[in-house]
């Protein structure tokens, strides 16, 4: 087994954690490991843990993984992917009881969530590899769920978070989520039914004493497949400026089949040194760009 580089186990059930440690250690050289429904209760193992030093991608489906990974060492570098039917909070079923098994996960850059459809995740990476959670769930309200998961978590170094939602409503608020993100310079907000939820966020409340949300925020994009309320980023884009906290870029995408009107952008670029504006219908694209620094002759 020493110069074994890839396993795949699957759909098998009288496999104990100890006996997968046991194969772990006699294979150094693994490189990529799929589990698929082969996790029982782990029993008694008294805390072991196995460490995969050339570990380049691992991914279990059913579990719940969290058995496992409380007795994994993986390595920077690696990636990590979890899938399982949701029974509890999202990272007690995916993620080992201390983060620190994870050497691929401290120091994440940049945070997906994605809450279209049946399957909710949750992707971080950044200079140390990736982690990636699904969750086999059917909701109404996956953004709260993904965003719920996200308060329980040092978000403090991403720079870019993107957030695929099509929900109208979010139950509760994302203020809890998105205030500890003090780095965060990048905003995308896709196939988005109601942005205003988030762009609120943004605003800075009338009481100057309270701390402004993501104050290092330069770039916000916005794509969006109805109606848009553009006073709104106005608002929010005006009130950050007048903080000192002012956007540098406003990006606009709409995605309809059918007629729509353009924002009038004009108030907007008075707070937003670059906005942009595009969308697509009948197979046309339109584009705008609006720079609010002066030109140079």
């Amino acid at each position: 087994m020493v110069n074994l580089t890839w396993f795949k186990l699957a759909e098998i059930s009288s496999v104990s954690i100890g006996q997968l440690l046991d194969f772990f250690e006699s294979a150094p050289r693994l490189r990529e490991v799929k589990l698929r429904y082969s996790i029982t209760t782990p029993g008694t193992i008294n805390g072991r843990l196995v460490s995969l030093a050339c570990l380049k991608r691992i991914k279990i489906c059913g579990g719940p993984p969290s058995a496992l990974l409380n007795h994994l060492l993986v390595p920077v570098g690696a990636e990590l992917i979890t899938k399982e039917t949701l029974s509890g909070p999202l990272i007690e079923d995916h993620l080992p009881r201390s983060l620190d098994n994870l050497k691929n996960f401290p120091n994440f850059t940049m945070i997906e969530l994605y809450a279209d459809g049946p399957f909710p995740y949750l992707r971080f990476s950044g200079p140390n590899g990736q982690v990636k959670m699904i969750a086999r769930v059917i909701t109404s309200c996956g953004t709260s769920l993904l965003l719920e998961t996200l308060a329980d978590l040092d978000t403090s170094k991403t720079e870019r978070l993107q957030i695929y939602f099509s929900a109208s409503r979010i139950q509760g608020s994302p203020h809890q989520a998105l205030l500890p993100m003090k780095e965060l310079r990048t905003l995308k907000l896709c196939h988005c039914a109601s942005p205003r939820i988030f762009v609120r966020v943004l605003h800075p409340s009338a009481n100057l004493s309270e701390a402004v949300v993501c104050p290092e925020l330069e770039e916000l994009i916005i794509e969006h497949r109805t109606a848009f309320d553009i006073e709104a980023v106005v608002g929010m884009a005006a009130a950050r400026a007048s903080r000192g906290v002012k956007l540098e870029t406003v990006r606009i995408v709409h995605w309809h089949r059918s007629g729509y009107t353009q924002p009038n952008v004009s108030e907007l670029k008075k707070h937003v040194s670059h906005v942009e504006c595009n969308g697509q219908w009948d197979d046309d694209v339109w584009v705008c760009v609006y720079n609010s620094q002066p030109e140079t002759h």
